[in-house]
């Protein structure tokens, strides 16, 4: 069934902390899945063991058994081990920050987001516990409690090498007496909008801020007869802001 994925739901396996054989530990998840609960596949999209091996469950868009009969709209990522009263690996941690910011930016999510969840009708962080939604322990205390600083650190993995941070380029594309026709292009896959910057007559003092939606690449500023204008744009990202582009005038 495809599946639509909005919320990230991170799990814990609650054992196999200490496995020296992760492969067999999947391999064992799925014969119960499908042998004993009678599921189709693993429950989970993806697993990630302590040593850092991440392994595709159902892998990309199709619908998990991984959130107590909620499941649309998410995507399963379960850290193999315990994590209730012991902190995880650091090897897995870095694993599962991979994959999460690889997850986020081929979902347009915002790691430290919220959004509707239409199955179980809670708003739920873009990246969630089991708990969040379902009466469990799992992902188990120590991970659950680490949530807050995983998606820093997922936000500031997509910031580094899932978004293209080369500056914008803008560019005047025509004039006529009344209008200045501005384009810029997008070199971004996640930003949140536009900031285009104005400066009258002195290329130093950009007072002037207008701010678009994502997406956006053109705008048709009036301009005053005597008046010089220089121009430059940039991108807006969840706190922070993307280099800036060249200036035109």
């Amino acid at each position: 069934v495809l599946n639509e994925e909005k919320i990230v739901v991170i799990h814990h396996s609650a054992g196999a902390t200490d496995a020296s054989d992760f492969a067999a530990i999947v391999r064992s998840y799925y014969r119960y899945h499908v042998e004993f609960n009678g599921w189709d596949d693993i429950g989970y999209n993806y697993l990630v063991s302590p040593d850092g091996q991440i392994f595709e469950g159902r892998g990309d868009d199709l619908l998990g058994a991984h959130f107590c009969g909620t499941n649309s709209g998410t995507v399963g990522i379960c850290l193999i081990g315990n994590y209730q009263e012991r902190f995880p690996a650091q090897a897995g941690l870095d694993a599962l920050r991979k994959l999460l910011a690889f997850k986020n930016c081929q979902k347009n999510i915002d790691p430290q987001g919220f959004a509707f969840h239409l199955s179980s009708g809670l708003n739920l962080d873009q990246i969630s516990g089991h708990r969040d939604g379902c009466s469990t322990l799992c992902p188990g205390q120590e991970l659950y409690d680490y949530l807050p600083v995983l998606r820093q650190a997922v936000e500031k993995q997509i910031f580094d090498s899932c978004r293209t941070l080369e500056a914008p380029v803008i560019q005047i594309s025509s004039i006529d007496h009344e209008r200045i026709q501005l384009q810029w292009n997008d070199p971004y896959n996640q930003e949140h909008g536009f900031i285009l910057e104005i400066a009258e007559n002195d290329p130093e003092q950009f007072n002037t801020q207008l701010e678009f939606p994502v997406n956006t690449t053109r705008h048709s500023f009036p301009f005053e007869e005597g008046t010089l204008y220089y121009f430059r744009v940039l991108a807006m990202f969840p706190r922070q802001l993307g280099p800036c582009s060249n200036i035109v005038s």
